[in-house]
């Protein structure tokens, strides 16, 4: 494996060029809403939302209801265990379901979406099936890393929880406490980090080795972590990049949002209409990491793969 220094702007630069060529040259309406059909797919309920916080001057009378809120509460709750109990596991089990069923179509997505923008055409049922056997490799992995990251996460909020409990009922803060506290917050977003860390290795650069070679979710972990380990620094430059970028692009849809009296918003919130018009950034995206990955040598060059132009969704193509 040859050792080369990889050049972000020119990946970046080369990724947007891959953009103008696949959506602007020439456009085609019909390959918008095909492309981003599966651009929806491999897209499904991932992103976050934004969290908000106020405070507010108290005084003992809020403090006094407050506490009263609680001990009511506290009462129905334990009056109604039973009821809660029972809806809460089915529930649960419904959320657990659609959680599958949305991770398993969306991990089939990815290698539809990729192959579109890699081969620049707009297939559905050919590469839903083509992709079948990595798509579901990734849904197990997607679990495993899923089931992992829940419970580190589920412990840290367990121990805070134990520690702020009895402090929230005796209504009275312990200072001695606040070391754990902070480190437990710190742990927490030391762990989000993490997990931001990987899944970023996973989407752009395992999900395009497993593409390119046809490879399962661990062999193509395998081959990304031989590269990485040695070129940590440059993988960890590009995960700052894509942070700088991704603050950059949110920050140009905010003021297309205010700018359009929160229309856009409305509009790009629609499911599938919104994955059709954010094509430019979702395929500017999915194009950054395959550049930059093969500048190490020709063993990860994923547009290698490519074959001739195919016709646009020939008659009859759909995901059946």
């Amino acid at each position: 494996m040859e050792n080369r220094k990889p050049d972000l702007i020119a990946a970046t630069r080369l990724a947007f060029d891959r953009m103008k060529t696949i959506l602007f040259r020439p456009f085609d309406l019909g390959k918008w809403f095909a492309l981003g059909f599966t651009a929806w797919l491999a897209t499904l309920l991932e992103g976050g939302g934004s969290f908000n916080s106020s405070t507010s001057s108290s005084d003992s009378t809020s403090e006094e209801s407050f506490s009263e809120m609680v001990e009511t509460a506290r009462g129905w709750i334990e009056e109604n265990f039973e009821m809660i109990l029972t809806i809460g596991s089915i529930v649960f089990v419904i959320l657990l379901v659609f959680g599958l069923v949305i991770t398993w179509v969306r991990s089939r997505g990815k290698f539809m979406f990729l192959d579109n923008t890699v081969q620049n055409r707009a297939l559905i049922a050919h590469p839903w099936g083509e992709f079948k056997k990595e798509g579901n490799s990734l849904f197990f992995w997607m679990l495993i890393y899923g089931f992992v990251f829940f419970l580190l996460f589920s412990c840290l909020a367990a121990g805070a929880i134990m520690i702020s409990w009895p402090m929230l009922e005796a209504e009275n803060f312990d200072m001695e406490t606040l070391p754990t506290l902070i480190s437990l917050g710190v742990g927490t977003l030391l762990l989000g980090l993490v997990a931001s860390y990987i899944f970023m290795l996973l989407e752009n650069f395992v999900i395009p080795m497993m593409y390119r070679d046809r490879l399962r979710a661990g062999e193509a972990w395998s081959r990304v972590l031989a590269v990485h380990s040695q070129n940590f620094w440059q993988f960890v430059l590009f995960y700052l990049w894509m942070l700088v970028l991704g603050l950059g692009t949110g920050i140009l849809v905010l003021v297309l949002v205010l700018a359009t009296c929160c229309i856009a918003g409305i509009i790009l919130a629609i499911p599938y209409l919104g994955a059709v018009l954010q094509l430019p950034l979702t395929v500017f995206y999915r194009m950054l990491g395959p550049e930059f990955l093969r500048q190490f040598g020709d063993e990860f060059d994923v547009f290698s793969v490519a074959t001739p132009p195919s016709p646009i969704l020939p008659e009859g193509d759909s995901m059946g």
